[in-house]
């Protein structure tokens, strides 16, 4: 159902607002604007209107009858017919469409195309199969109407395709080149034809082979109806080779013990695959399969660069030789360190010399130049020679242990002791001394050793600090250990007391001895010519008798005495006859 719009009213009418506008339809329909000069209206009828004046209270009307043309035009279309190889082309025919300068025809079709000429009349040339639709227009009412009629094809036109799979190349030297995609059955023939090429085998079938680059036709025949199509390709051919470069010689040595080849100058894309092989000696430490490999030895290396387009292959090869010579090392073992021997040296006599041979020493202990041909050293340990050929690189090591000895012997001087008067010699020394005859012994002397000075027991009869030096004259070692002898030998300080008279009126006397008293301290008196009334073991025992008294005072502390005098005399008395 079609909708149509249309305007009544004067679109010059001036707007004042003291004018209101009222329109009406009997019968139609306004679709808007009623109140307005000019309405909008969808149907014909008769439109009345109604205009008042508010300022002085006046109204006007008026009516205007609004036909409608919608009588769409007459559209007739003859079947349309066939098209085959005797006639490729047909007119339509329109006959009995409306005619005249109101109206106007467009041809389309389905497919969009087909029409050759004449889409805007009624007899257009179709040139291929479809549906065909003409639509006329009254350009007076704008109305349309259509009609349609199909086409069809009745020549059975083959169709020509023909594609070569592939390219001639290094490794294909022939391809098959096909129709797959052309008309087949058992009245359709092949016949094909070529300008430069090279037809192997297969003409007058589907498939040839082709074995030259150049140009190739087939022609596809319908024999029902002679209807042909053709088509051409060309084979195209591709055996350009790669380049295969393998780089330069080199030389491997101890500096350079692997490299990298360098294959950089040959082809190089995805379309290339690189092959490396060692021909004679060497060996890869890598991929053999990409432009760089790295090698370690020496030998002959052969590069394989293959265009995996087309199997066009290249070789070249590389020379890759060896300077390995290592440098001797020899090491002399160095005599022990001891407490003796506190410094050695290790010669490397018999080692690799000359002005491209370097010395490099290490150890824990060593005390001359890293890079002499010797080592003086001065501690145990590892001390290693590396000599390297400058020449090369190369390098050679060798370690020698170096020991030592420093295991000091066991001294023991032995406890302190004290001479007195008990002891006035004693033999001193411990029993935790190292001994064998790889010991010495040697005691430093204050000057009181009287006996076995080189002993482990010598006899002191002096006070003082001994000192035992213990030496193992395996090694030179020494260890020393000190004692101290005290003395004493104080002597009690006695008195032997005044001397005394015995006389007739005085027969006994008490000695008046002086001495040190203690618990430590004894008393013995002894006599000639005289005698004791007491005990003797005290100091100041009774007399009553002439003679000499002798006291020994002893000090049982130290063993030490002293022994005072005393004379005691008798007055004589004479009787007369």
């Amino acid at each position: 159902m079609h909708h149509y719009l249309a305007y009544i009213g004067d679109p010059l009418a001036l707007i004042d607002s003291s004018l209101t506008y009222a329109w009406t339809a009997a019968p139609g329909n306004i679709s808007g604007g009623g109140n307005t000069p000019m309405p909008t209206i969808n149907q014909p009828g008769t439109y009345n209107l109604v205009v008042f004046n508010s300022s002085n209270g006046c109204s006007n009307t008026a009516s205007v009858n609004i036909p409608q043309n919608i009588t769409p035009p007459t559209v007739n279309v003859a079947p349309g017919g066939e098209i085959n190889c005797t006639t490729p082309t047909i007119l339509l025919n329109g006959a009995g469409t409306s005619t005249g300068p109101t109206y106007s025809y467009q041809w389309t079709s389905a497919s969009g195309s087909g029409i050759g000429a004449g889409d805007n009349t009624l007899t257009p040339t179709i040139v291929a199969a479809g549906t065909y639709t003409l639509m006329v227009t009254n350009t007076a009412n704008g109305c349309t109407n259509s009609a349609s009629t199909t086409v069809t094809v009745n020549a059975n036109v083959p169709i020509a395709i023909a594609a070569p799979q592939g390219m001639l190349t290094c490794a294909f030297q022939t391809i098959p080149v096909n129709a797959t995609g052309s008309t087949t059955g058992p009245t359709i023939t092949y016949q094909w034809g070529t300008m430069g090429g090279s037809i192997v085998s297969g003409n007058g079938t589907s498939q040839i082979i082709a074995g030259a680059p150049g140009q190739y036709t087939l022609i596809v025949t319908n024999t029902t109806n002679n209807c042909t199509s053709s088509t051409t390709i060309n084979v195209q051919q591709d055996i350009v080779p790669p380049v295969a470069e393998a780089g330069p010689g080199n030389l491997l040595n101890c500096t350079v013990p692997a490299m990298v080849l360098t294959g950089d100058s040959s082809s190089v894309g995805p379309q290339f695959g690189y092959s490396w092989t060692a021909i004679s000696g060497g060996n890869f430490v890598s991929a053999t399969n990409i432009l760089n490999p790295q090698v370690n030895e020496a030998g002959i290396y052969q590069l394989l660069v293959t265009n995996v387009i087309n199997g066009c292959t290249a070789v070249d090869q590389v020379e890759i030789v060896a300077d390995d010579n290592d440098p001797v090392v020899a090491l002399s073992q160095p005599a022990l360190l001891n407490c003796l021997v506190t410094q050695t040296v290790v010669s490397s006599t018999g080692s690799s010399t000359g002005t491209n041979f370097t010395y490099q020493w290490t150890g824990p202990g060593l005390q001359s130049n890293p890079t002499a041909v010797d080592a003086t050293i001065n501690q145990p340990g590892n001390y290693t020679l590396v000599i390297t050929n400058t020449d090369n690189g190369c390098t050679t090591e060798e370690t020698v242990s170096v020991s030592q000895n420093i295991q000091a012997p066991l001294a023991d001087a032995g406890p302190d002791v004290l001479l007195n008067c008990y002891n006035p010699q004693l033999q001193i020394g411990g029993t935790n001394n190292s001994s064998g005859p790889n010991f010495t012994y040697h005691w430093v002397d204050p000057g009181g050793i009287i006996a076995g000075g080189t002993t482990l027991t010598p006899t002191v009869a002096g006070g003082g600090t001994y000192v035992l030096i213990v030496t193992n004259t395996t090694n030179g070692c020494t260890s020393s250990d000190p004692m101290n002898v005290t003395t004493d030998f104080a002597s009690p300080q006695a008195n032997g007391g005044p001397t005394f008279q015995l006389s007739c009126t005085q027969t006994t006397y008490t000695l008046q001895a002086v001495a040190p008293v203690g618990p430590n301290f004894t008393y013995q008196w002894t006599t000639i010519g005289g005698s004791f009334v007491s005990a003797t073991n005290i100091l100041n025992p009774t007399v009553d008798g002439a003679g000499e008294y002798f006291l020994l005072v002893t000090n049982t502390a130290n063993g030490c005495t002293s022994s005072p005098t005393v004379q005691i005399t008798q007055l004589q008395m004479f009787l007369s006859p």
